[in-house]
């Protein structure tokens, strides 16, 4: 990764500002400013930075879930919330092998594609001619009405 001698000084210099806020802000920490550091390591080609930037966004994945998931009612009867998480992952982990995200932003709509497909393929799991909640009762009603009672034989 090559950069102009006033490139490399005007980036140099915004880390040094930039750890100068964290040092004020312990949240910040943990969010923009530490996967942006991991970004660009990955964009070197640590081997690590992959790994480890999904674990500093792990809580952030998991709450992407939560929000995504919630978009799919009738999964929730099937599969956790962690469970997602664990195999969305993986998937993520296996994205930022060919896929090398320049901002924060890049990489959690990368996420969120990643967790789309997890859930997609989850629903034609569970959903599918084959699946088990494909004849199951539901017991969610995406109208927010009332499920209609059950009929005695």
């Amino acid at each position: 990764m090559s950069c102009g001698s006033s490139r490399c000084e005007l980036k140099r210099l915004a880390w040094v500002v930039l750890e100068k806020v964290v040092a004020l802000d312990p949240v910040q920490t943990s969010s923009t400013v530490v996967v942006q550091r991991l970004l660009d390591q990955l964009q070197v080609g640590d081997p690590a930075a992959s790994r480890q930037l999904i674990t500093a966004t792990l809580e952030r994945l998991r709450a992407l879930v939560q929000k995504i998931l919630a978009d799919h009612p009738g999964l929730k009867r099937w599969e956790d919330v962690d469970d997602v998480v664990q195999n969305s992952s993986v998937r993520l982990w296996k994205a930022l092998e060919n896929h090398h995200p320049q901002t924060p932003l890049d990489y959690f709509r990368l996420a969120a594609t990643v967790i789309r497909r997890e859930l997609i393929d989850l629903s034609r799991k569970y959903f599918g001619p084959l699946g088990l909640g494909a004849n199951q009762a539901k017991s969610w009603v995406a109208d927010g009405s009332a499920p209609a009672a059950p009929i005695d034989l």
